[in-house]
């Protein structure tokens, strides 16, 4: 994958892979608009592919995760992409939270902030990966005179509710603004008494296998 630091997403789990597919696969300068109905419709079919290995899922449900840039004007470019979190046994999640750490590096930096779950384990460490290389990508005068925006949502692949970034995932964000110069948003609507947002709880289980390395992507 040509926008992560070294190039390279090796491929630990079925997740992993989806990612890797739809990082060919999703098409770029789409409107936000067009790229939450793909996600929202793409989360919908693989929920109900998936149902049966998602009621194993007892005490944390897998996320999926869709971060969209793009430039803030009409005719302003745009690209997208959709990750998991790292649902996996054990000796794998420890194997893909090397690899998360390692392309995004700022996760060394991030506090735990007493979540049940390790730094790097968030869908959005794996999408928020790929911010550095697609700010350079865009136009240098488009980040000189507006700035590039980043838009995230997390949805729990076994409901579809929305997700609000947990307090790890918003002290990352507010790392790479100060890093990157750019402003990033959470599109999750604020948790009411009344529900329909869910608290932040990361997937932690998983029967899958390794399967290779993508390189050049």
């Amino acid at each position: 994958m040509s926008t992560l630091s070294d190039g390279t997403y090796q491929i630990h789990t079925f997740f992993g892979a989806i990612h890797a597919i739809l990082y060919s696969c999703i098409l770029p300068n789409q409107s936000l608009g067009e790229y939450v109905q793909l996600f929202t419709l793409f989360t919908a079919l693989l929920r109900a592919s998936l149902k049966d290995y998602l009621r194993t899922e007892n005490e944390f449900h897998t996320k999926i995760n869709l971060l969209v840039c793009q430039e803030p004007t009409v005719a302003g470019q745009s690209k997208a992409i959709i990750g998991f979190s790292a649902s996996a046994p054990k000796n794998i999640k420890e194997r893909i939270l090397e690899d998360r750490r390692s392309h995004l590096q700022i996760l060394n930096e991030v506090g735990h902030h007493e979540c049940p779950w390790p730094v790097g384990n968030c869908a959005e460490d794996e999408t928020f990966a790929h911010l550095q290389k697609w700010r350079d990508v865009f136009p240098k005068q488009m980040n000189q005179l507006h700035g590039m925006i980043a838009v995230s949502l997390t949805l729990d692949l076994a409901d579809m509710r929305p997700c609000q970034a947990c307090r790890q995932c918003r002290n990352l964000m507010f790392k790479l603004r100060k890093q990157l110069t750019m402003t990033i948003l959470d599109l999750a609507p604020p948790k009411t008494d009344g529900g329909g947002t869910k608290m932040r709880s990361e997937g932690n289980s998983s029967t899958r296998r390794s399967y290779g390395t993508f390189q050049g992507m």
